[in-house]
C-alpha cells in the first residue's frame, strides 16, 4: 500500500517528512497530556467515596465535578498567561464567550 501512494504522488508518506525535532515534541506533548487526563481521572474517581464519606448529595457531587472542570480550564488558561503576562483580560474575554 505505501508503495502504491509513493508511486501515486511521488512523495513520502506524511510521518517521513516530520523532521525528528518535531517528533520528540509530539511525544513529549501525548506524555504531558497523559498525566493530565490521568490526574482528571483520579479525581473524578474519588467523588464518589467523597459523597460516601461526608454524606453529599448527588447536586454536591455535581459542583465537585464542576469545580474540576473549572480548574482545568483555568489552569490551561493560566499557563497561556504565564508567557504572555501583558493580556491579563485573556481568561476573562474567553469565559464571557
Amino acid at each position: 500500500m505505501a508503495n502504491l501512494a509513493k508511486q501515486v504522488t511521488g512523495t513520502l508518506p506524511w510521518y517521513r517528512e516530520i523532521s525528528a525535532d518535531s517528533w520528540r515534541v509530539l511525544r513529549f506533548s501525548g506524555l504531558a497530556w497523559t498525566f493530565d487526563v490521568y490526574d482528571s481521572f483520579m479525581l473524578s474517581l474519588t467523588i464518589p467515596a467523597l459523597t460516601v464519606a461526608f454524606q453529599l448529595t448527588k447536586a454536591d457531587a455535581g459542583a465537585i465535578g464542576s469545580i474540576l472542570a473549572a480548574g482545568l480550564i483555568v489552569g490551561g488558561h493560566r499557563l497561556r498567561l504565564d508567557r504572555r503576562p501583558h493580556r491579563p483580560g485573556a481568561l476573562a474575554a474567553d469565559l464571557r464567550v
